[in-house]
């Protein structure tokens, strides 16, 4: 801990009491993690049939029976009950047909925005601007309105000319975002910030332009050293959000003479990278296993580092969730003092280990700008979200009706996600197969494929992404209708993998599709989570049983489409293997439910696992196995030459 006991701690410096999407802006003058508002209770999940008098089950409901007057109910609040805004996003843009009888409510947006134009009064008043514009409509903004102002990126004295015009001419950027306006004041300041905001925001800018202002203020986005210095280093945790970074970022830096942006990541070939890297970089935009390779291995690149004048962990949750906190402490070595650099902090959440980070990399007294607020409503409490059971032989044509009946939607965009790569890999050449394109992004693939297949579905529609994780957070994927997910998930990844749709107030709904023997812990995980459990005779899914099983016969005929079966027998396997305590399930019964998944993918013949494989999992001895004690193993890359860690 860095702070003294007995400090009195900062205050909100733009409110007292923020309601629902209100924005904070703190500034912590003891960087311990606790000093950082607590992670928000649970939201109270109020049962509306009881509300209406008719609900049948009891004390055995799992939502709150809320008494709305005293002797209405069996619970009798002492209190009123506070409880946040569920807005109605079809009200918002004026196509709501259930009126009164509709769940969410019905927010003006005039009304909503101006609650949080008065929330900014401050934040633009350090911007420049004295008194707030109007607040913006559904009319002049559409979709954004949820979260753009009506505040002109050119009328900000704070920011450079050049900036100015590339934002402007080049990126067609006229009005900024909340988390802009929120943020951007605390960071021209020079003080340290720890920034709370959603994903597709706007938060890159935010980063990206404060840097640039404070960079100019320190010597030139060129620096003062010449020829060689990196004067800002981005933390990324994958590799598709590197690029995406780097690109805007090289988008703004267009009129900056002599500015360059480099981005390195894992999967690419790293002498290539060190050609990159010679001459003057403004922003080096990294993932942390290949920032740490170049540190430890190249001395002349690690003094480079050592003279940055900016450090920035962006999605900075998620690279703590993919375990990266001991390459990030490694890094942290490698980089001047807190008390010489600017350090951001941008991430979707703050969790206790988020606040342990910027307790580690942050000075004292840095900001803390909250632009999404302890009870707002996130998308998985409000987009409709369905859940359908099936047994194994069913799964792969329940997901081919599911994909159908989204295709139905004009301009449809589908993210199916799955739980390991190489199931990924299977399903995408499956599906495309039977003749539905799919694209597929995953962590064995290479770093180049990876990047073509983003831009590609970021920048069309009426397509279908097969994914494993890698796009499950951090990625600005716009337009996403609906999300499938495949198979067992934990709640966090479940909620972000969710939060690919209905972005930036737009419409979206999600499925979860789940073999027979999941339920049970997917509920239990998923309780609070309003889920509509729908059939498998709902959906029709006979209608296309025979063009499905079809095509599954003809998979061992197939000699790559085979091999890539038996790549995800093994990889389903290992995945559950890692969930049996959660499933409450033994190893004999892991390797039936593995060999009926074989079946149902078409292989002809249960496929075989290295001896080396079966010790590796501890099912050494478990009967329905079939060991291969002849192949020999010789290494090599995973499929499309990007190595990976999951299955």
């Amino acid at each position: 801990m860095e702070g003294e006991k007995g400090k009195k701690r900062g205050g909100f410096t733009n409110r007292k009491d923020s309601p629902s999407k209100s924005i904070k802006v703190r500034v912590v003058s003891d960087t311990a993690s606790n000093d950082l508002p607590p992670a928000p209770a649970s939201k109270v999940n109020e049962c509306f049939a009881f509300k209406k008098g008719n609900c049948e089950r009891g004390a055995a409901c799992r939502f709150a029976h809320i008494a709305s007057s005293v002797g209405g109910g069996d619970v009798k609040p002492t209190a009123p009950v506070s409880k946040p805004v569920n807005e109605c996003f079809a009200f918002k843009k004026g196509n709501c047909e259930r009126g009164a009888a509709c769940r969410f409510a019905h927010v003006s947006t005039n009304d909503f925005d101006m609650q949080v134009v008065n929330e900014m009064k401050e934040p633009l008043q350090k911007l420049g601007v004295a008194v707030p514009p109007p607040p913006p409509t559904t009319s002049t903004f559409g979709d954004k309105a949820s979260y753009i102002t009506t505040v002109r990126f050119s009328d900000m004295p704070t920011i450079c000319p050049e900036s100015k015009r590339s934002l402007a001419e080049v990126m067609k950027y006229e009005y900024m975002t909340k988390v802009q306006v929120a943020s951007l004041p605390e960071i021209l300041t020079g003080r340290d910030c720890l920034v709370k905001a959603k994903t597709g925001t706007g938060k890159t800018l935010s980063f990206l332009i404060g840097s640039i202002e404070h960079i100019k203020k320190s010597g030139g986005l060129r620096g003062s050293t010449g020829g060689n210095q990196i004067t800002s280093l981005i933390i990324s945790p994958t590799r598709e959000l590197a690029s995406q970074i780097a690109a805007e970022a090289k988008s703004l830096l267009t009129y900056h003479p002599g500015a360059r942006v480099e981005f390195i990541t894992g999967g690419t070939n790293i002498n290539t990278d060190k050609k990159h890297l010679e001459g003057a970089i403004t922003f080096l935009v990294a993932t942390p296993g290949r920032l740490l390779d170049l540190l430890n291995n190249h001395p002349g690149f690690s003094a480079r580092i050592g003279g940055i004048k900016v450090l920035i962990f962006d999605e900075a949750d998620q690279l703590l969730d993919m375990g990266f906190k001991p390459d990030i402490d490694r890094i942290l070595a490698f980089v001047p003092s807190k008390d010489k650099r600017l350090t951001l902090c941008f991430s979707a959440t703050v969790p206790e280990m988020t606040k342990t980070l910027a307790t580690g990399a942050m000075n004292k007294g840095y900001s803390y700008v909250d632009t999404v607020g302890e009870d707002t409503e996130q998308t998985h409490m409000h987009v409709h979200q369905e859940l359908i059971v099936c047994p194994e032989a069913s799964f792969i044509t329940a997901l081919y009706t599911l994909l159908k009946k989204q295709m139905s939607v004009p301009e449809y965009k589908i993210i199916v996600f799955f739980s390991t790569a190489r199931v990924c890999g299977f399903m995408s050449d499956f599906f495309n197969s039977t003749g539905m394109k799919v694209l597929e992004i995953h962590s064995r693939m290479s770093q180049s494929a990876r990047t073509r297949t983003s831009d590609l579905f970021r920048d069309g529609s009426k397509l279908i992404l097969f994914s494993s994780d890698v796009s499950a957070r951090g990625m600005d994927y716009a337009n996403v209708t609906h999300v499938i997910q495949c198979g067992l998930t934990d709640r966090e990844q479940y909620i972000h993998r969710l939060g690919r749709t209905a972005r930036a107030g737009k419409e979206g709904s999600g499925t979860l599709l789940l073999y027979t023997y999941e339920r049970i812990a997917m509920l239990k995980d998923l309780k609070d989570i309003r889920l509509t459990e729908v059939t498998l005779d709902s959906i029709n899914i006979g209608q296309y049983a025979p063009v499905v099983n079809s095509c599954i016969s003809k998979v061992g005929d197939n000699r790559e489409l085979l091999t890539s079966a038996n790549q995800a027998y093994q990889a389903h396997m290992g995945f559950y293997n890692s969930n049996l305590r959660k499933l409450n399930i033994n190893k004999a019964e892991l390797v039936q439910m593995s060999n009926q998944f074989a079946v149902t993918i078409g292989c002809r013949e249960q496929p075989k696992l290295l001896a080396k494989t079966v010790g590796k999992m501890g099912l050494k001895g478990t009967p329905g196995l079939l060991i291969d004690r002849e192949t020999q193993v010789h290494g090599g890359g995973g499929r499309g030459g990007g190595g990976g860690k999951k299955g």
